[in-house]
């Protein structure tokens, strides 16, 4: 009796599996059938699996092969029989039209579908569930009737909003889904964030042209029909930051200060975005604002500082500036220095004013001794020094200092060995060699700084490495190498007219030699700094169009492709070349920028 009730137990329990392994094979093999285009076949296996298992996974599967083998009759059969389970969720009548519809019969697919909004139930959860099943069928319209009659029947104005915003997004109503997220934040303003979170989505994820438009118009318009509900604007002051429109954003920071009294928070974190991202006017704009409020607001003292820092920048993008500009400058920072006082904290403001003496007001001792008075205050860390240390070498070679220099970049770069600000130093020490002609020292030094973690000082360092083993290689005669080197080193002393007399020579002297891209690179960048744009200009395309294969090329169309968008204010240019980089140049290391560019550009132009 025992050895039989365990045979018994054991057949069984070798039994199940079998079982279930006998299904999953009969599943695999109807799946088969069904992606092989076999209908019929697939029809009757997953008949026999859903009389087994009535799940929706089998009727899905099953109804699909009836109508796919054109089995009309039987497909309404099988669904007339299962109106009463829940497998249909009462929703059997969707599925009538939808076999209606695929046989061609669309008045009676239109009256099942009409039934069907008729018998819907009051209830939240039969409307969702109505609305699934016109979609899984893929008759977003009528999802859209579905939510908009279950609206009215449940009396709840703001319901279904997200549900509506969703299908008006698949229909690409795109004015109609913005509606729904606008009226659910007028309802329930704890939902802000949630439609911040979708609307960034949306806003990387769709590329219609007019979608930013409608958008932006949408919370435009809201606002502006609505200016008590301050959700409508922080909606807008988000929406502007994320499309980079500063302008905007700081119209509605300063009208959200005004009316909650933020201290001037946001408009401070609108300037700092704004400098972040180069836009020097609405930054300026935003820190004077805040400086206007006296020096008893506790922002007062950063909106100064960062007022400094932003006009240093856009002078400095500039160009050459204007003399009168530099020295107002100048002026501006002694006056907040002398009231500061030398610390950690005023370090970048001391570090500008001394590159503002040395390198536009020619006062180069003046620039040393602040730099030195810098470096012997006590507490600054030690990597901040140690950019001080560059700085005052960067001074001290301009002075024709250049053992001083050397010195201090090598104390730099002993210091920081693998430390980005260390391969800064040895970069500029390389340099500095490469500058008085000391070129196979230079290219020993270059050539280990191209394993360099800074991506970008790697690769300066492969391009000088290059240059120097082309032309020692190419010709014994290093004099054309040694010119131009002295006229590069003239160029970082900030005398572009003895520099540019020496690239004239050289190209004159020798018109064919390998050094001709690099002259002309070099000498676009002296123009530039002259804000003689136009000339630089056809020089840079000279350069890519007779040496397009040549490693500088991509330098050139970086150059010139910034040019047309900071200066010559030619975004349609600026773009075209972007993209040149982007497709033509897929290795360069500016290809990550110029990508960033080309769409803020695009985004802008599309706005616009």
């Amino acid at each position: 009796m025992k050895r039989s009730l365990f045979h018994l137990l054991l057949c069984l329990l070798m039994a199940a599996p079998l079982a279930g392994s006998a299904q999953t094979s009969t599943e695999q093999l109807a799946l088969q059938y069904y992606n092989s285009g076999e209908f019929e076949k697939a029809a009757e296996l997953y008949r026999e699996l859903f009389e087994k298992t009535p799940n929706t996974f089998y009727y899905t599967y099953y109804l699909g092969a009836l109508i796919e083998s054109k089995n009309f009759r039987e497909a309404e059969r099988f669904v007339k029989g299962l109106k009463e389970t829940n497998i249909l969720r009462r929703n059997f009548m969707v599925e009538l039209g939808f076999i209606y519809q695929s046989q061609g019969e669309l008045k009676k697919a239109e009256k099942e579908y009409e039934r069907a909004l008729d018998a819907m139930p009051a209830s939240r959860m039969g409307v969702v569930d109505l609305a699934n099943a016109f979609l899984i069928r893929r008759l977003p319209e009528y999802a859209v009737r579905t939510y908009l009659k279950g609206r009215k029947v449940i009396a709840e104005p703001y319901n279904f909003n997200l549900e509506l915003a969703g299908v008006y997004q698949s229909l690409r109503n795109f004015p109609a889904m913005m509606d729904e997220y606008l009226d659910m934040l007028a309802a329930d303003e704890t939902k802000l964030e949630l439609i911040q979170n979708t609307l960034q989505q949306l806003l990387n994820y769709i590329g219609e042209e007019d979608f930013n438009t409608v958008v932006r118009g949408k919370i435009i318009e809201r606002s502006q029909k609505f200016p008590d509900m301050l959700v409508y604007s922080e909606l807008l002051l988000w929406y502007s930051i994320q499309q980079k429109d500063f302008e905007l954003a700081l119209l509605q920071a300063k009208a959200l200060e005004a009316r909650i009294r933020d201290e001037g928070e946001s408009v401070f974190r609108v300037g700092q975005l704004a400098a972040s991202n180069s836009a020097w006017d609405v930054a300026i704009e935003a820190f004077t604002w805040i400086r206007k409020k006296g020096e008893g607001h506790y922002l007062y003292l950063s909106a100064e500082i960062m007022l400094l820092e932003v006009q240093y920048s856009r002078l400095m993008e500039s160009g050459e500036p204007d003399q009168v500009q530099v020295k107002g400058m100048v002026d501006e920072y002694k006056r907040v220095l002398d009231r500061l006082g030398m610390s950690a904290g005023t370090v970048r403001l001391t570090r500008n004013l001394a590159h503002l003496l040395a390198f536009y007001l020619d006062s180069p001792d003046a620039a040393i001794t602040l730099l030195d008075s810098v470096i012997a205050v006590k507490g600054i860390p030690a990597n901040i020094l140690a950019e001080c240390k560059i700085d005052l070498a960067d001074i001290q070679l301009m002075n024709d200092n250049q053992w001083e220099a050397t010195l201090l970049y090598s104390q730099v770069e002993k210091a920081f060995k693998y430390d980005p600000v260390g391969f800064e130093a040895k970069f500029r020490n390389a340099k500095l060699s490469f500058y008085i002609g000391e070129f196979e020292w230079s290219r020993t030094q270059l050539d280990v700084l191209r394993t360099a973690t800074s991506k970008l000082i790697a690769n300066d360092a492969m391009e000088l490495s290059l240059l120097i083993s082309d032309n020692l290689e190419a010709d014994s005669n290093t004099d054309p190498l040694a010119m131009f080197a002295k006229a590069q080193m003239l160029v970082f002393m900030k005398k572009p007219v003895p520099a540019l007399a020496i690239l004239d020579s050289l190209e004159g002297a020798y018109p064919f030699h390998n050094l001709s891209d690099d002259i002309l690179l070099a000498k676009a960048g002296i123009y530039i700094g002259k804000k003689e744009y136009l000339t630089a200009d056809s020089l840079l395309t000279l350069l890519v169009e007779k040496y397009g294969t040549d490693i500088l090329s991509d330098n050139a169309l970086m150059m010139q492709a910034t040019m047309n968008d900071r200066q010559l204010n030619n975004p349609g240019r600026a773009m075209e070349l972007y993209e040149k980089i982007i497709l033509d140049y897929p290795g360069s290391v500016y290809v990550a920028e110029a990508r960033k560019r080309f769409r803020e550009l695009r985004s802008n132009t599309q706005l616009n």
